[in-house]
């Protein structure tokens, strides 16, 4: 068969592979595309099938191999389109707990990027790392900047990270709203299912927060109808450990066996906050299981958000290896692991307040004006987000520590 159409059959296969969402051979398919078309000198044929192999890969859930797939494609591409596959390049970064540098490449892009609408791209590209890395100043720093340009769709997707910003920031309510506006302005159409699913699973964080047991799941429900008519498994997967947290946390059992999956998922195609969420998951599953294996899925849970530098997420897993009565390979917990889930939960107001609750009570019987200053900083934000359980909980710890 001659190259030319050898290379005209292999464009075929793999525009059906992907037409069929067999993501995973069509990214092979549109490598065998590249590298054909490289050998015959048909450039534009060589960068259709390294962009092609890249979005393959990205619905794969393969970042790693993506980057790789990436260094090909930014070979062949400039202007706009090169821009848009830096992008792709932090996302990967970020997949594979990559932030500090994703964070870095993002800004070093954005500072160069002129294009107005591009630059919008980048920036909420950024501003989702930001929030990943607990940088709140920088984020919301970011968020005044796209609400200041944003055109379009870009002012749905500043919205969407205003409401993140203020869901971090303990403005329940506002958070709340802003996930429901944007949902609803993106639940009609189908080539946005990924972004209204993720709306409707903040909207279901908000309602755990609140104990809004209920509506928690029927957002959560909602969203998996989203991510399947996306076909994003990942996204599937992170939101089973997000339904197995509401569960345990409404105080009902959730099997552990069935995070077996999602965990072993996020492991091996390197997704590694992924593999964080589902492992601090499967960790509160056994320990209410009564699993020795508990004390493994926690410290792995810390260990990898820690790494990827994810300290909200890493403190978040602290905290509730602490609550679990663990410290750090199955040992005693300390006070001193508690404070640093403190100081990393820094970003998150509610869950921020929380630990420095637990915190109270952990040093209450030697240290007693710590404990109540703890108490009473974090009985006067519960109050200001109107968490009255939270403020109760509080209450009853300086209450103690007075009689």
């Amino acid at each position: 068969m001659k190259p030319e159409a050898q290379l005209a059959e292999e464009l075929a296969k793999a525009t059906a592979l992907a037409a069929d969402s067999r993501w995973g051979e069509a990214a092979d398919a549109w490598a065998r595309v590249h590298k054909s078309a490289m050998r015959l000198g048909d450039l534009q044929a060589a960068q259709r099938g390294a962009n092609e192999r890249v979005e393959a890969l990205r619905r794969d859930d393969r970042p790693a191999q993506m980057l790789s797939a990436l260094e090909d494609a930014l070979g062949l591409s400039e202007g706009p389109t090169r821009v848009a596959l830096e992008v792709q390049v932090v996302a990967a970064m970020a997949d594979i707990g990559q932030l500090r540098s994703a964070a870095r490449h993002a800004a070093e892009l954005l500072a160069r990027t002129t294009d107005a609408g591009t630059r919008l791209v980048v920036a909420d590209t950024l501003a989702g790392v930001l929030l990943s890395r607990g940088d709140l100043l920088g984020l919301s720093n970011l968020i005044e900047q796209l609400e200041a340009e944003a055109r379009g769709g870009a002012v749905l997707a500043a919205r969407y990270r205003r409401a993140q910003l203020e869901r971090m920031q303990g403005e329940l309510d506002g958070a709340a709203e802003g996930f429901i506006a944007v949902h609803q302005a993106l639940a009609p159409h189908p080539q946005a299912a990924a972004a209204a699913g993720g709306a409707l699973c903040a909207l279901a964080d908000v309602c755990l927060i609140k104990g809004e047991w209920d509506e928690c799941f029927a957002f959560l429900d909602g969203a998996a109808q989203h991510f399947q008519q996306g076909r994003r498994r990942a996204a599937l997967f992170q939101l089973e450990a997000q339904r197995a947290m509401a569960v345990l946390s409404s105080g009902a059992n959730f099997l552990p066996g069935l995070l077996d999956e999602p965990v072993e998922y996020a492991s091996s195609r390197g997704l590694v906050l992924l593999e964080a969420r589902a492992r601090l998951a499967r960790g509160l599953a056994r320990v209410v299981g009564g699993s020795d294996a508990a004390w493994s899925d926690l410290d792995a849970a810390v260990l990898l958000a820690e790494t990827a530098g994810a300290p909200m997420l890493a403190g978040r897993a602290r905290l509730e290896r602490f609550h679990a009565d663990y410290g750090e390979e199955g040992g005693e917990p300390t006070v001193e692991d508690l404070r640093k889930a403190v100081e990393d939960l820094t970003g998150d107001r509610v869950w921020h307040s929380r630990a420095m609750v637990v915190l109270a009570e952990a040093v209450s019987p030697t240290r007693v004006a710590e404990a109540i200053e703890l108490s009473g900083r974090a009985m006067c934000r519960f109050q200001a987000m109107d968490l009255e359980e939270d403020e109760a909980a509080a209450k009853r710890v300086i209450a103690s520590l007075r009689s």
